[in-house]
């Protein structure tokens, strides 16, 4: 996850993660490549992620965490 913060969004200091319950989500949740922000489609890997089309429901949200970048820029995520 890190790796796809660093190549979309270094610098940024307002990513929030979202813990979802797939249980709880009623909009389609599919497993794909990032997307970059701009639309082009140089992914960093071949890792899949989750992405939501629709609305999240508030209740599938199970914990938001604030997701910001050290000193140089660069995301680490801890687990």
């Amino acid at each position: 996850m890190a790796g796809v913060a660093n190549a979309f969004y270094r610098g940024r200091r307002d990513l929030v993660l979202l813990e979802i319950d797939p249980a709880r989500l009623r909009s389609a949740l599919q497993f794909e490549s990032p997307a970059h922000p701009t639309g082009a489609s140089d992914a960093p890997s071949d890792e899949r992620f989750p992405h939501v089309y629709g609305p999240i429901d508030l209740d599938a949200v199970v914990a938001a965490t604030d997701f910001a970048p050290g000193a140089d820029g660069r995301f680490v995520f801890a687990g």
